[in-house]
């Protein structure tokens, strides 16, 4: 075997490797009966390979829904000092009416997933009731709360576990490609960068993305009552694919049987997910998720302040009509022309989903694996997209976890949107080329 068909191998099948060595190297780190912001292994490391927190906030959600308690509660629950957590779980207290979720009612199966392989029922209300942060920080102190500490970190290795497993079916979808017979997937190894894994493993945003390129799969070999059904329940798990909706509908719209096979499959998922809490918890409970993201005060670094003015962040009707408005609007002109291929789809989406990353008063590190559906397929085609989206890999990375390095707060902001602009202008350019308002032939639904 020669050299280069060594390197071909290599660069073809390595990154299916690199997820499963890094679960490996996180499962070798953790200890294994309680959290912390750093492994005691390396605490050196901090955390810069795995991330406790937002692992352990699914975990409690998975445990209340697991024994079937109501979501609800208006507050989020505040982190106390350990010394008075310490107290309120050894003090009997019965559990509040209801529990606070914060995600959508579609992803409480998933939280819900290591509890139903290994029930836990015996927990107290304080820790049912409290904050994930005191989780975290709290060292268990006699041998039934090591039992429960080493329950607890068993469910957040079977979500590490989950998340590999769908960030490999990922670079499967994107190694066959999303239409018959296409030669260009992208170079898969933008999956694997430090961000990207990281956040891939350490968060559920993998899950919807997943379904985002399943659905792309199916829109490209013209299964579109599978890719409706896909786009709904990634919908109903992380809102953001719902901007994609319009672009599909109108690159199918030439064969109105097509685009209603579509719609159908998109809003019967939606339904399923939807319905049956609304049914039993009412709207009110099933709005308070995403009310919460809607109204999140100012957190992070974000372009107020920068390069927006600081009124704009404010949650009056001027800053929402702004954030809200400015991506409607741009999901609107980029719908207003038929896309003439999967490509142009692809691009465009891309770019509604990096203007609704742009505007939010709050900055989460792991949109960066919203994109990979979209770009990682438009990258082989454009080296100048390749290399932005490592940029971005990097300055996410080195904002978080690394937490910015002593770095300016304003230079990971410039940077951060320099390419985010950036991004948005080679895709604006390869948009707008005169090819790309031809339309194709009719294509028929299987």
């Amino acid at each position: 075997m020669d050299v280069a068909m060594r390197r071909a191998i290599l660069t073809r099948w390595g990154p299916f490797f690199i997820p499963p060595l890094y679960l490996a190297f996180i499962l070798w780190l953790q200890p294994a009966d309680h959290f912390g912001s750093a492994p005691d292994k390396a605490p050196w490391l901090n955390r810069a390979v795995y991330d406790d927190w937002d692992l352990t906030a699914l975990a409690l959600r998975g445990l209340n829904a697991s024994l079937g308690r109501a979501s609800g509660r208006a507050d989020n629950p505040e982190q106390i000092s350990d010394d008075e957590y310490a107290r309120s779980l050894d003090e009997p207290r019965p559990l509040q009416p209801r529990y606070y979720l914060e995600y959508p009612h579609a992803t409480l199966p998933l939280f819900r997933l290591p509890y139903w392989i290994e029930p836990l029922q015996d927990a107290p209300a304080a820790l049912c009731d409290g904050a994930y942060g005191n989780i975290v920080e709290h060292r268990p102190r006699n041998d039934p709360e090591m039992a429960l500490w080493g329950h607890l970190r068993q469910v957040e290795q079977v979500y590490l576990v989950t998340f590999c497993l769908c960030t490999l079916l990922l670079l499967a979808v994107l190694r066959i490609g999303y239409e018959t017979g296409s030669a260009s997937s992208g170079p898969l190894v933008l999956l694997v960068l430090p961000a990207t894994l990281y956040f891939s493993l350490n968060r559920f945003d993998i899950v919807p993305a997943l379904l985002t390129a399943a659905g792309l799969a199916c829109l490209g070999r013209r299964r579109c009552l599978a890719s409706g059904v896909l786009f709904g329940v990634a919908t109903a798990i992380k809102i953001y694919p719902a901007f994609l909706a319009p672009l599909v509908l109108h690159y199918l719209w030439l064969t109105r049987r097509d685009a209603g096979k579509w719609l159908a499959g998109y809003f019967a998922a939606l339904a399923a997910c939807f319905l049956p809490p609304l049914v039993y918890e009412g709207w009110q409970v099933v709005w308070q998720p995403f009310q919460f993201q809607l109204t999140r005060p100012p957190m992070g670094l974000t372009a107020y302040g920068y390069l927006l003015p600081e009124s704009l962040q404010e949650n009056d009707a001027a800053g929402r009509l702004f954030r809200l408005g400015s991506v409607a609007l741009v999901v609107l002109l980029l719908s207003w022309r038929r896309p003439p291929d999967l490509t142009s789809v692809l691009r465009r989406a891309a770019i509604a989903v990096l203007v609704f990353i742009a505007v939010p008063v709050f900055y989460s590190p792991q949109w960066l694996v919203w994109l990979t559906p979209l770009l990682v397929p438009l990258a082989g085609r454009r080296r100048s997209l390749l290399w932005l989206i490592v940029a971005l890999d990097a300055v996410t990375y080195v904002t978080f976890p690394l937490g910015g390095l002593e770095l300016p707060a304003a230079m990971l902001v410039y940077a951060r949107y320099a390419v985010l602009a950036g991004m948005i202008g080679v895709l604006g350019c390869a948009e707008m080329r005169p090819m790309c308002l031809l339309s194709p032939p009719r294509a028929k639904c299987a």
